[in-house]
Order: C-alpha cells, then structure tokens, then sequence
C-alpha cells in the first residue's frame, strides 16, 4: 500500500536508478500523479487483468506518456490483451514511441539492443 511512497523514497537515495511500479490500478493513480512530478526515473506499468474502456487514457492523461511502460504479463496473458488496451487509448504516433519503445530504452538502456 505504500508503493509510491517507497518508491519515491528510495529514488530520492539512489542517484540513476529506474523504478517500475508494475501492474498499478486505477484508484492508486492520482496519488502516483502527484508524487511522480519530481521523480523521472519512476515508471508505472498498468497491465492488468481487469480492464475498462478508456481507463489508459486516463492513466496517460493523468501521468504522462514518459512515465508509462507497454506490459503484458506474458506469458499468463496474451500481449494482444494490452496491445488491445492501449490501442483504445488512442495513442498518438508520439505518445506510441515513448510507451511502446522510448521509456524502455530508458530504463534498460542498450541491454534491449
């Protein structure tokens, strides 16, 4: 339950070091919104089994596309569940290279190369 809070406290500690924050949920994301405007190097990853229509966009909306990365807890779920999901959200091309590619690249760097 105190997920940000750790998060944001370890991130402050250790210089350099990228923080997911896997399989958030909707009712925790304005408490992460606001915690994470002094904090680049937490990312959150929504995936999850339950979903509603639009509730990415939000999370997108709410965040920001540089904080969100693609999950698909595969092999438990088909990646096309996510890939469904954030299709819905309508991502632009922009929006799309930063969850899709970019904010992974951040964070793994050139080990996804």
């Amino acid at each position: 339950p105190n997920d940000i809070e750790e998060a944001t406290r370890l991130a402050e500690k250790v210089e350099g070091l990228s923080i997911i924050l896997a399989h958030v949920v909707p009712v925790d994301w304005p408490r992460y919104a606001d915690r994470l405007k002094d904090h680049r190097n937490i990312f959150l990853e929504p995936c999850t089994s339950l979903q509603q229509y639009d509730r990415l966009r939000k999370l997108l909306d709410l965040v920001g596309p540089e904080r969100v990365l693609l999950g698909t807890d595969s092999t438990l779920l088909n990646p096309a569940w996510m890939l469904g999901a954030f299709a819905s959200a309508r991502l632009t091309q922009a929006e799309s290279k930063l969850v899709y590619r970019e904010n992974a690249l951040r964070v793994f760097g050139e080990r996804l190369l």
